[in-house]
């Protein structure tokens, strides 16, 4: 069994009181609860280390209990794709970042949408960058509607520093803006956002 582990709390009479403690199941890589992401009764957790590519946990909130319900992994084979480094959730979307995805450029970095159907999370579409000229895009992510923002970097820097902003048409995901940090400054531009 991998490391990490996740602690919830609930609020009682102004008090918040420990509720449960998750730790990371079948062969989490050591990072179970490094990012999560919370909605109501739902509670996404990620491993980006556990098996070869990383996973996403997804638990439902059931008699005050939080319970697996279903665990998403990436169909990335080539290298370690750090799936799970990056998670939204807004309504019944959900993101999941896969920063270090080799796909088309190495380390670029990918990004997964799923929508909630009929109880199971479904995967609709793998966002990547417009440009070549980035890395590790898929960290952070936030979500809000039909507007998603994801962060990437600079592949002759060692700082993340760019935040391409997708919006939602029809159902698909696409590029609509870049903002970049362009005064180059390190360490001072997209460390996260909400």
């Amino acid at each position: 069994e991998g490391g990490g582990s996740i602690y919830t709390f609930t609020l009682e009479n102004g008090i918040w009181g420990l509720q449960q403690k998750l730790t990371p199941p079948g062969d989490g890589g050591g990072l179970f609860g490094l990012n999560v992401a919370l909605q109501g009764n739902t509670l996404v957790v990620g491993d980006y280390f556990a098996g070869d590519t990383g996973a996403a946990y997804i638990y439902e909130k059931e008699n005050d209990t939080w319970v697996l319900q279903q665990t998403l992994t990436s169909d990335i084979f080539a290298g370690s794709a750090l799936f799970g480094a990056g998670i939204s959730i807004d309504g019944t979307t959900l993101a999941v970042g896969a920063w270090r995805d080799d796909t088309i450029v190495e380390n670029g970095g990918s990004v997964f949408v799923y929508e909630l159907e009929n109880g199971t999370w479904v995967e609709k579409q793998k966002l990547t960058s417009a440009g070549m000229s980035v890395r590790d895009f898929g960290t952070p992510i936030a979500l809000d509607g039909d507007t998603m923002f994801i962060g990437s970097g600079d592949p002759n820097t060692v700082d993340l520093n760019k935040v391409h902003v997708f919006s939602r048409q029809n159902g698909i995901w696409s590029e609509t803006q870049l903002l970049a940090n362009e005064e180059n400054v390190d360490n001072e531009f997209t460390g996260g956002f909400a």
